[in-house]
């Protein structure tokens, strides 16, 4: 069994007999932390309404843990979308900054996963506007440009700790770092159940 662990990225896989969804909840990168004060590997609590259901999830994978299992670690790119270009225009921190710390964040927790798992990157920068009128919210190529950024330094990451990481940018983005139009559901931000079937072939091939 392939548990999946994520946000709403997660949904393209539940019609999938070969995974398990787990965890459909807002969680970001951000949101990982290394360790409670019992050291076990959680989420970070600062990040309320989210952490618990994050937490729980995961550690309710581990227990049904069985041998030949994996978990693949599913996020989307509201990081890269929303929270690294509202820092970087109030408080003038560089997205490098940013998407570095962030990759520090997330790593720690990957690093700490006590069983065999994969990174799936995030997807290309979404068609969708600013549906929810936040106040700082970046145009399609500086969202193009962070999420190319995120995901080079996540997979540069991954490679330097042996990271099994799941590449799909090359099939879904278009040439400017847009998320394919036919790979778009309509809320123009997911991407289609149609990637499922490579993911799959990447993991069991």
């Amino acid at each position: 069994m392939i548990y999946v662990l994520g946000d709403s990225h997660a949904w393209k896989f539940r019609d999938n007999p070969a995974f398990d969804v787990r965890g459909i909840a807002g969680l970001t990168a951000h949101g990982f932390a290394y360790k409670d004060r019992t050291g076990s590997a959680v989420f970070d609590e600062c990040v309320l309404g989210v952490s618990d259901c994050g937490r729980n999830h995961y550690s309710d994978i581990l227990r049904d843990f069985e041998d030949g299992d994996s978990i693949l670690f599913v996020l989307g790119e509201v990081d890269c979308r929303v929270q690294f270009f509202y820092h970087h225009a109030v408080k003038g921190t560089s997205i490098d900054e940013l998407v570095n710390n962030t990759i520090n964040r997330y790593g720690t927790f990957l690093l700490n996963v006590p069983v065999p798992y994969a990174v799936l990157d995030v997807p290309p920068a979404c068609l969708q506007g600013n549906a929810y009128g936040f106040e700082y919210y970046g145009n399609r190529h500086q969202r193009a440009f962070i999420a190319r950024v995120f995901n080079e330094q996540l997979e540069k990451f991954c490679g330097e700790h042996g990271i099994r990481f799941i590449k799909t940018w090359s099939i879904l983005a278009d040439d400017h770092g847009f998320l394919k139009e036919e790979y778009a559901e309509p809320d123009e931000a997911h991407v289609k159940r149609d990637i499922v079937e490579f993911i799959e072939k990447e993991l069991c091939g």
